[in-house]
């Protein structure tokens, strides 16, 4: 074979090679946690279309449950000279009643508008949900006693909104707590703001009482009082991230880029005194820490994942949340039954 033949040879493997490359030349995919929805008549829902700069994609799409087209829409997306873009689909459902999951497919077929050989088709499991999870389980956590510190306003104001039953504790009342109750405080406080308190929610613990402490923006306790000064009971520290609660939080991606999830969980070590500490840091640190003490069913948790923040928009994230706040105050026995069963 001649040098001229074997050059086109090279040229049409090449080309074999790239065929498949460029029939994937654009992919779409589902936001972080976007397999399941609220029911509503218009929910932008976020989809990702990454392909090459200056690329106009073509897109359609329907949404269907059992057979049944619930709405449908076009779309053309630019994408300048970005690889990659967000855009919103707005799906459209019938009423869904509280406490009712809806299992749909939302099925999206995209093209090159220059090319129309060049197209991919997709296909997503997608669950529709009633409005507010917690609605339909009020009865139930109301027994939890949800007693909430909250200074700062924000848990408190999506605890009403989502009208979840809680008591609202002051800060006399926790530092001299001694009712019955499942302690929560809320995002955003400054617990070393508060002389003491650091060592009385120790204390609270070791007595027996259940505190769940969400996203603080600052706590320094002090590990060496759990040895001294409060009985034979030796406590378990549990430090962790992401996977926070075993078995029940699976494959959801929080959402780290928005600032929000800013505070980790640090051991600090000095002159003998050993704390866990709440600093300012996006990668170094936990995000749990889990203080359990086993003879008097005392159990104090730090949580830094970011709940609270569009927890009124995300049916995942409120099926997370309620299974933690059973978790955080000994309720989670059944807490599969009770909370998964849709």
């Amino acid at each position: 074979m001649n040098k001229q033949g074997s050059l086109l040879t090279i040229v049409f493997t090449l080309l074999l090679f790239l065929i498949p490359t460029l029939a994937q030349a654009f992919t779409v995919n589902i936001v972080n946690n976007g397999r399941a929805i609220f029911a509503s008549d218009n929910s932008p829902y976020s989809i990702t279309l990454t392909a090459k700069p200056n690329s106009l994609i073509d897109i359609s799409w329907k949404l269907t449950s059992l057979g049944r087209t619930l709405s449908s829409g076009v779309k053309s997306i630019r994408l300048n000279t970005r690889k990659n873009v967000k855009a919103y689909l707005p799906l459209r459902t019938p009423p869904v009643k509280s406490g009712v999951k809806v299992k749909a497919q939302l099925i999206i077929d995209a093209v090159y508008s220059t090319d129309s050989t060049i197209k991919e088709h997709y296909e997503f499991d997608l669950d529709i949900y009633g409005e507010n999870i917690f609605l339909h389980k009020q009865s139930f956590y109301q027994k939890l006693n949800i007693q909430l510190f909250d200074p700062v306003g924000q848990t408190s104001n999506i605890f009403d909104k989502l009208k979840i039953p809680y008591s609202t504790l002051s800060r006399s009342k926790l530092i001299n707590f001694s009712d019955k109750g499942f302690i929560v405080i809320g995002v955003g406080v400054d617990i070393n703001h508060y002389r003491g308190l650091p060592t009385v929610l120790i204390e609270l613990a070791h007595k027996g009482h259940q505190l769940l402490i969400l996203q603080p923006a600052s706590a320094t306790l002090p590990l060496s009082k759990l040895a001294s000064g409060l009985g034979a009971s030796s406590p378990s520290i549990f430090l962790s991230n992401e996977t926070v609660i075993p078995n029940y939080i699976q494959n959801y991606q929080w959402d780290t880029d928005s600032g929000i999830k800013s505070n980790h969980i640090i051991l600090n070590s000095n002159r003998q005194e050993v704390s866990a500490q709440v600093v300012e840091s996006k990668h170094e640190g936990w995000d749990w820490f889990h203080l359990n003490y086993h003879q008097s069913q005392g159990k104090l948790i730090i949580c830094m994942l970011p709940f609270i923040d569009q927890l009124d928009r995300d049916p995942i994230k409120q099926i997370i949340f309620g299974q933690l706040l059973n978790y955080a105050s000994n309720q989670s026995k059944n807490i599969k039954n009770r909370l998964l069963k849709e």
